[in-house]
């Protein structure tokens, strides 16, 4: 459902998954890893190519306006949790599909624009303006205090 925009679309990156893992199930070889491992890499490389084909709008931005430090994952990813997930559900689809490939699958920018075929600077952009995204959902608004 990370990667989803709808339960429709989920279902059926799930049902392919159990397609490819039935149709495979011969080609297993328990002495070579753990089947729970060689399930996951199945479902995965299904959500990815499915990924791959998605047309994604991106804004490139100049390097110079992007603040590219690498912050801990876990800065973002932190209190409440359903409330983080709740926002994360209602971002744009390219700042969630980023931030899900980047924090919870743990893709270099690299990897995830070979996978989404875009740049890696759009890769990074688009992070950053994902935690920027969560950052003013999430974190307190200022209070403003009258002096008298």
């Amino acid at each position: 459902m990370r990667y989803c925009s709808n339960y429709e679309e989920a279902r059926d990156l799930f049902q392919e998954s159990f397609i490819r893992i039935f149709s495979n199930l011969n080609s297993f070889k328990s002495e070579q890893g753990d089947l729970l491992a060689w399930v996951y890499t199945i479902s995965r490389n299904v959500v990815f190519t499915h990924l791959s084909k998605q047309k994604f709008s991106f804004t490139e931005l100049n390097d110079q306006y992007i603040d590219y430090k690498e912050d801990s994952q876990n800065e973002i990813i932190s209190g409440q949790f359903s409330a983080i997930e709740k926002e994360i559900k209602q971002m744009p689809e390219g700042y969630r599909t980023i931030l899900n490939l980047f924090v919870f699958e743990e893709l270099s920018h690299d990897e995830i624009a070979n996978i989404l075929n875009i740049s890696p600077s759009t890769s990074r952009s688009q992070l950053v303006r994902a935690r920027e995204y969560l950052k003013k959902k999430l974190l307190p608004k200022p209070v403003s205090i009258k002096v008298n």
